[in-house]
């Protein structure tokens, strides 16, 4: 083409810009046919009256009408051909395959622009997130899984089935929609009860635990009488006496749980006996259940028998097996960093 020929098909495009003769793609392409020429935008408004801004969204949402061509359906084609460049526009940034699906749904669903650009925003997130198998690389499904996502970091029940309500809207796959829908019948569930906070407590001071004393009697005593008295010695971090072989005995403060209990039973274990991560599984401790209280409370801790053995457990429904006891308190040993120093005054007094 000469340059004479040049210049008169750029005059046809300035006259068709200023007319707004053909589609907005012929609009587009006309306004990067006079950049190229070397065209400013500011000269190109003042001959044709499309403002720069106006310019470059045609510019681009052009481009992105012909990316389309290869894989867009006759029907997209027709529809994005004489409207929507605002809404091709938002489609820049994502690959041709993309496009044409944010494209379609974006047709179907009558999205406009800040709508489809709320997709694109999705379908980008998407990639940055592992995203379960049920939500697929459809545009819709990429803002049913950012619904899904934001529904779980938010706490507002309202908020929360707005979210929902919206990624139902757009999900695209049953697998992405049964999710959504789990989501949704977990919001109007009852909540499921929570396991209470175990009874622990802490011998703090070794000074102020009790030490159980054998008693002699009332004077006069027998040399004899003496002798017979036996020797007390505590074991362990809680100071377990051995009375005879089969009958062993622990002093503990008079903590209102104790006072209440009616037959409290001593058990020594570990954290790993206990349900739940609260403790050490290797830290000791010491429970102590009241025998007779037997009634079921989904407040509390109950002694059970599972497999012959009995277990301390957390029951959220009424068992059908008769219980053994309640949990009253359950004992950690006190922090004691050298043992040697609550025996010497001298340096209690420092």
């Amino acid at each position: 083409m000469s340059e004479a020929e040049a210049g008169l098909d750029l005059v046809q495009v300035v006259q068709q810009l200023r007319r707004k003769e053909g589609t907005w793609v012929a609009w587009g392409l006309g306004c990067a046919q006079l950049q190229k020429a070397g065209h400013r935008p500011e000269a190109i408004f003042e001959q044709t009256g499309f403002e720069p801004a106006l310019q470059n969204q045609l510019v681009v949402a052009a481009q992105v009408y012909q990316s389309l061509q290869d894989l867009g359906t006759p029907a997209l084609l027709e529809h994005y051909q004489t409207r929507g460049n605002e809404t091709l526009y938002e489609l820049r940034l994502l690959s041709q395959t993309q496009r044409v699906a944010v494209a379609t749904l974006a047709l179907h669903k009558g999205l406009d622009s800040l709508a489809v650009r709320e997709v694109v925003k999705a379908v980008r997130e998407r990639s940055q997130f592992k995203a379960p198998a049920e939500f697929t690389d459809l545009p819709g499904d990429a803002v049913a899984f950012q619904c899904w996502r934001l529904v779980r970091q938010q706490d507002d029940l309202a908020k929360r089935s707005q979210l929902i309500a919206r990624g139902l809207a757009f999900a695209q796959s049953e697998s992405a929609r049964s999710v959504l829908e789990k989501a949704l019948l977990a919001l109007t569930a009852a909540p499921a009860p929570k396991a209470p906070l175990l009874p622990l407590y802490r011998l703090e001071a070794v000074t102020e635990q009790p030490r159980i004393v054998p008693l002699a009697g009332r004077p006069p005593l027998t040399p004899e009488t003496w002798a017979a008295v036996p020797t007390c010695s505590p074991e362990g971090v809680f100071g377990v006496l051995s009375v005879s072989a089969a009958s062993q005995w622990v002093a503990l403060p008079q903590w209102q749980a104790l006072r209440q209990a009616t037959d409290p039973v001593a058990v020594v274990g570990v954290g790993a006996d206990l349900p739940g991560d609260t403790l050490d599984p290797t830290e000791p401790v010491l429970l102590v259940v009241d025998r007779a209280n037997r009634v079921w409370d989904t407040l509390g801790y109950s002694f059970v028998e599972t497999a012959g053995r009995l277990t301390v457990r957390w029951l959220p429904e009424a068992p059908e097996q008769p219980l053994f006891g309640r949990v009253v308190v359950v004992v950690r040993a006190p922090r004691i960093l050298d043992e040697q120093v609550i025996k010497e005054p001298w340096q209690l007094e420092e």
